[in-house]
């Protein structure tokens, strides 16, 4: 795997079980609205293990995780 990549990025967190789906937590919570029924919910964005953004920091950089 790349060394910049969102398994080693201080933005991301493993998802559940998976070893290549994380989650995104760089940015706030997305918010999305069932059109149907109104309802609403949040989630953070699921990103590939493997991929990476111009937003990539690594792990341990300004003493985050």
């Amino acid at each position: 795997m790349d060394e910049q990549s969102c398994e080693k990025c201080r933005f991301s967190r493993p998802k559940g079980d998976s070893a290549t789906v994380r989650i995104c937590k760089y940015n706030p919570p997305q918010i999305a609205v069932n059109v149907d029924d109104g309802d609403g919910s949040s989630y953070w964005p699921n990103v590939d293990a493997g991929e990476w953004c111009g937003q990539w920091k690594a792990r341990g950089e300004d003493g985050q995780r």
